[in-house]
C-alpha cells in the first residue's frame, strides 16, 4: 500500500471516529463535540502537526474589526478577513511563517 493510500485510509478513519463521537454525545452535547471533530478533521486535512495557533485555531486567517493599516493609516470600516498576525498563515503556534509587517 502506498503512502498516499494510507493517508486516505487515515482520513476515513478520522471521519468515522468523528461521526461516532457526535452520535454518542447525545442531543445536548452534539454541537460542541461536532465542532471539535470538525476542527480535528480540518487540521488533518491541512496536515498540520503540533499545536494549532491559539488566535486563529489553525486556519491561518482571522476576521479583524477594521481594515486599518499596520501603521494606523486609512483603511476600510467593517470586518475584514486577513492573515493571522500570530502564526502568519501557518496555523501552527510553534512554527509561524514570515512576519509580513
Amino acid at each position: 500500500m502506498s503512502a498516499e493510500d494510507q493517508k486516505y485510509l487515515d482520513w476515513i478513519d478520522l471521519c468515522l471516529e468523528a461521526a461516532e463521537q457526535v452520535q454518542a454525545a447525545g442531543p445536548g452535547g452534539r454541537a460542541r463535540v461536532a465542532k471539535r471533530a470538525v476542527r480535528r478533521l480540518f487540521m488533518a486535512a491541512r496536515q498540520l502537526e503540533g499545536d494549532a495557533c491559539t488566535r486563529c485555531g489553525g486556519t491561518g486567517t482571522r476576521i479583524y474589526g477594521n481594515g486599518s493599516t499596520w501603521r494606523g493609516g486609512m483603511g476600510v470600516v467593517g470586518s475584514v478577513e486577513g492573515i493571522c498576525d500570530c502564526c502568519w498563515g501557518s496555523g501552527r503556534k510553534d512554527h509561524p511563517w514570515t512576519d509580513l509587517r
